[in-house]
């Protein structure tokens, strides 16, 4: 719920990150891929390319079948 409210007041990369992989951990994939896919995003807009490829390997772990990620990661 915290990470929730974070999100909504920060909105930044970070932020997201922490609550998709808080999600991941807590086996809720559908919500946690949303998460990082708009962490990924942001990283990506802020030229941040290294921690964007990383989030990109936490969304290959949860969809594997995903090949754009895949390809990114």
């Amino acid at each position: 719920m915290a990470l929730r409210e974070l999100v909504a007041l920060e909105g930044d990369a970070k932020s997201w990150t922490q609550l998709g992989d808080t999600l991941r951990r807590a086996r809720r994939p559908k919500e946690a891929i949303r998460a990082l896919k708009q962490a990924l995003w942001l990283h990506r807009q802020a030229g941040e390319e290294l921690r964007a490829r990383t989030v990109a390997r936490m969304l290959v772990e949860l969809d594997p079948f995903d090949q754009k990620h895949a390809r990114y990661a």
